[in-house]
Parts: C-alpha cells; structure tokens; sequence
C-alpha cells in the first residue's frame, strides 16, 4: 500500500510512493517555512518598534499575519499532495501532466528565492550597520539621545532577525527546490508510464 493506495504493479507502486513521498516532502519544508515566517513575525512584534499604531496594535498584526502565513503555507501544498493522490488513484494522464507543469513552476520558483535569501542576507547586514552609525543629532534631531539610542538599537535587533530569516529561507528554499525537481521527474515518469497503458491501481 502507498499513501492508503493498493498498488499490485511494482514498479508503479515504486513510481507512486516516490512521487507521493516527493510532494510529502514538499508539504513538510512549506510548513516549516510557515513556521519560520510566523517565529520572525512574533520575535518583530515583541520589539519595542516605533509606528503609526500603537504597540498593541502592532504586535496583533503581526500575530494575524503569523496565523495567515501558516494556514496558506499549510493548505497550498496538502491540497496539490491529494490531488496527486487523486490523480494516481484515478489513473489520470492529464492531471499527472498538469501537476509535472506544476513541479517545474515550483522548481523555478524555489531556485530563484535561494538568491532572494542571500541577498536578504547582505542587505540586512548593511542596513544594520547603517542604523547603528546613524547620527542622532543630525538624523533624529526631534529624539532625545536616550530615545534615539534605543530606536537604533531596536532598528538593528529587527535587521538581525530579518538577516537570520534570509538565511534559513535560502536553506528552506533549496530543499524545497529539490523536492520539486524530484517531483517532476516521478511525475513526468508517471505520465510517460501511464501513456504506456499501464496503471496505478
């Protein structure tokens, strides 16, 4: 059995459970890149940030985007997970060929935001040592020093965290990358098997 599938083909239960298990994957690193954006959500909320709202206001939105950012991240990939589900069970040519398009997207989707990280990464860096050379006197002249100080040191504390998010969704990416490369040769596979009358179930 694969994925609660009765499979009597071997070689396309080993099809199957490797595309099954592909998209699994895929399921588990978008939650845990969820997961990432709603710690980096929470830790921003809970620093002393100077906005238009007040602090409580700030920190609930926050808070809502944490929740909305984890139930897209947990519902976009479980739902593709069942449709391929659904497309093995069904024996369905055409809809393994749309979810091989699908994984090729992913694919260059996921490549492309490993840059993003990394480059994330050196803007944070900068922009961290920019506030903390910031001249108070000329810069915030309105502040008192003390205010100003703590302003740039909250500045800083947020570019840090932003830096440590641009590096594990760099890693995020990558591992998700590969998921969807994988994905796309099973998928494609599974097409091609399929195309030669054989079936999953």
């Amino acid at each position: 059995r694969v994925f609660g599938l009765e499979i009597n083909d071997e070689r396309m239960s080993i099809i199957a459970s490797e595309l099954l298990g592909a998209h699994m994957f895929a399921v588990c690193i978008s939650l845990l890149h969820g997961i990432l954006i709603c710690v980096v959500c929470l830790s921003l909320s809970a620093l002393p940030v100077r906005t238009v709202m007040s602090p409580e206001a700030t920190a609930l939105s926050m808070e809502l985007t944490a929740v909305a950012v984890l139930v897209i991240a947990a519902i976009g990939p479980l739902g593709i997970f069942f449709v391929v589900r659904s497309a093995v069970a069904a024996n369905d040519r055409s809809l393994v060929r749309c979810i091989c398009l699908l994984d090729c997207l992913c694919v260059a989707n996921t490549c492309g935001n490993v840059p993003l990280g990394v480059i994330m990464l050196l803007a944070t860096q900068h922009l961290q040592q920019v506030a903390l050379d910031a001249n108070c006197e000329c810069e915030f002249p309105s502040m008192t020093l003390q205010e100003c100080e703590a302003l740039k040191a909250s500045m800083a504390d947020i570019y840090g965290v932003l830096g440590v998010m641009g590096v594990v969704h760099a890693i995020l990416s990558a591992c998700q990358c590969v998921a969807c490369v994988f994905g796309a040769r099973k998928s494609n596979a599974a097409r091609y098997a399929l195309s030669q009358n054989r079936v999953f179930v």
